[in-house]
């Protein structure tokens, strides 16, 4: 299964576990010394979530019809937010 074929395609569960098989073999963990960047990847995906959120807003709110994930996004941001205060408070 090529990694860069799940884009926009809807697995089976079967074929998720084997999606993740493989990016588990690939995953590699960055091991730098010192810095912890889990706060600037955090706040990194907090960016991208935001953006994500206005555009799909904005293309509703122009009539246009949202895909599921883009629903999910909708109807679930504040949890997200939520989640990414909490993560703020209680990280170091």
């Amino acid at each position: 299964m090529s990694v860069g074929y799940f884009n926009s395609a809807v697995f089976t569960l079967d074929q998720l576990e084997q999606l993740g098989q493989v990016l588990a073999t690939r995953h590699r963990p960055h091991q730098k010394e010192g810095v912890n960047s889990l706060l600037t990847r955090l706040q990194q995906n907090e960016d991208v979530l935001r953006t994500t959120y206005k555009l799909v807003t904005a293309s509703v709110q122009e009539g246009l019809k949202a895909t599921p994930a883009g629903e999910w996004l909708l109807d679930n941001f504040h949890l997200i937010e939520e989640q990414i205060r909490t993560s703020k408070l209680h990280l170091p």
